[in-house]
């Protein structure tokens, strides 16, 4: 009985197949479906017919990381590596990218080093496979170290009035940062507000003579007209005291990727949210997180781990904790996400001590530091203002292991040259670890390639050697152009490449 069951099944299922040639099947899965069958396993045959290929197939597809791209010229890309659904076999690209980048027929890679500056353009890639071809586009530009546009002089390089208090004007603007997105936030010094610029607005406005005007003010009860300090919030321009809404002369600004706004404040940092309209949430440096209503350095009182007293440039990690430059008590302090206590201190061998250089210059002294940023490793920077250098830090390591600026960790010189600074202010690194350090002693901003303490590129100046306000390319002070900077203080760059420098004595920002 079991033979004629098992000749009957193996004459059903060969029937069952000859009715659909058009999924051909080798003897193997023949022989798999005859022995699911006659062994009663279902769960086989499944997993068979779940696995047997078909004649339909998705679609190809290519992208890019990024939809847009801004390269420095004379320096290597980082490889651009697209993402493919199949095996491609050939890849082109129209027009021809800009001179010195390459297109891998074979794979989409972008590689290569670019030779001259070049406007915005999109490039088409067209990827090909056995199922056919798609394409995708990517915008590429090649920027060099002469402005392509200006924030708060109505699109000209060659002012550097400031008008009325309005929202296309700036008055020494100290700090400047673009988020994940490409929006903006500067901290606009002498009008005592912030100012938030789209990533739209700055888009249509990366050309001369185009005028860029924020969107949102903060801590001038929603006015661009009003410059009071401690804005009283009473509905008229009136100097008042501190509240949970208004600022005196901000001195630094950091922008998160969900459109909150760190603000120094007057001796505190208050944390805004993306909405303008509303009063800040939370305040770090004066004792409590709800304490709005003070803005005395150290509260008025000792220094502990949630005072504060001369706040400069702070930064978020990746786990949404807050380094903060509290420099006149010459440390940095480092908040875990969510506490307004901090629980590690650069510069100081505890939270109560706020000796400058303590214990004498080393790897682990400050002085009046007043710049701080982060790698892609979480490896800390900090601008140590007075000692004229930058220090890095490994990890959670509060003993400098690298000094940029100076020839060893117990030197402080001042030089203008690639492998020194004079009165270093704020930092920015790019997606490629690469390190930006406003000179402001200098009038200069300095590129270091990651890894290197020798700066490969200078914005400012013609040369590694000048250090002039307003030159032209040559050393000599020319007058405001887009090569020159006049002690410029902040600096960011955008996810796309974007440099941003806050030009504090031309009061202006300037976009590479």
């Amino acid at each position: 009985m079991q033979i004629f069951l098992t000749i009957f099944w193996f004459f059903l299922v060969s029937f069952a197949i000859s009715c659909v040639p058009q999924i051909p099947r080798s003897d193997a899965s023949v022989l798999n479906l005859l022995r699911a069958v006659t062994e009663g396993n279902s769960n086989s045959l499944q997993s068979t017919a779940s696995t047997t290929p078909s004649n339909s197939s998705a679609s190809l597809t290519i992208s890019y990381p990024l939809s847009q791209y801004v390269f420095l010229v004379s320096t290597a890309i980082p490889t651009l590596n697209p993402t493919v659904n199949q095996t491609v076999t050939s890849c082109s690209v129209t027009p021809s990218l800009p001179t010195g980048l390459t297109l891998n027929a074979s794979t989409c890679t972008i590689t290569g080093t670019p030779t001259a500056q070049t406007a915005r353009a999109s490039y088409t890639v067209t990827a090909s496979s056995a199922s056919g071809n798609a394409t995708t586009s990517v915008s590429i530009r090649i920027s060099n170290t002469s402005a392509i546009a200006v924030i708060g002089q109505a699109g000209s390089f060659i002012t550097s009035n400031l008008g009325a208090t309005a929202d296309n004007t700036l008055n020494q603007p100290s700090s400047v940062r673009a988020d994940s997105s490409g929006n903006l936030a500067v901290s606009d010094f002498g009008n005592r507000r912030i100012l938030y610029y789209t990533q739209a607005n700055i888009s249509a406005g990366i050309s001369p003579g185009i005028d860029i005007r924020a969107t949102r003010v903060y801590g001038q009860q929603l006015s661009f007209t009003c410059s009071a300090s401690f804005n009283d919030y009473t509905g008229t321009c009136t100097n008042g005291t501190a509240n949970a809404n208004n600022m005196a002369s901000p001195q630094s600004v950091f922008l998160d990727n969900s459109g909150n706004i760190f603000a120094e404040a007057g001796n505190r940092v208050l944390v805004f949210s993306s909405n303008a309209s509303l009063a800040a949430t939370r305040v770090y440096g004066q004792l409590t997180s709800t304490n709005f209503t003070s803005s005395t350095a150290n509260n008025g009182g000792t220094v502990t781990a949630n005072t504060v007293s001369n706040v400069q440039q702070t930064a978020l990690d990746s786990s949404g904790g807050l380094y903060l430059c509290d420099s006149s008590n010459n440390r940095v302090l480092y908040y875990p996400s969510g506490s307004t206590t901090a629980s590690r201190v650069y510069g100081q061998p505890d939270f109560s001590s706020s000796t400058a250089n303590n214990g004498g210059i080393s790897a682990n002294s400050l002085s009046n530091p007043t710049g701080v940023a982060l790698d892609s490793n979480g490896n800390v920077y900090i601008a140590d203002q007075n000692n004229n250098r930058i220090l890095r830090y490994t990890g959670t390591d509060t003993n400098a292991t690298t000094v940029y600026g100076q020839a060893n960790f117990t030197t402080s010189a001042t030089g203008v040259t690639a492998t020194t600074l004079n009165t270093p202010w704020m930092l920015a690194i790019d997606r490629s670890d690469n390190l930006f350090v406003t000179d402001y002693g200098n009038r200069r901003v300095l590129v270091f390639p990651s890894g290197s303490t020798t700066a490969a590129r200078v914005y400012g100046q013609g040369s590694f050697t000048c250090g002039l306000a307003n030159t032209n390319g040559s050393c000599a002070t020319t007058g405001v152009t887009a090569n020159g900077l006049n002690n410029p203080r902040g600096v960011s760059v955008d996810a796309f490449g974007n440099v941003y420098i806050a030009d504090t004595g031309n009061n202006r920002i300037l976009i590479y």
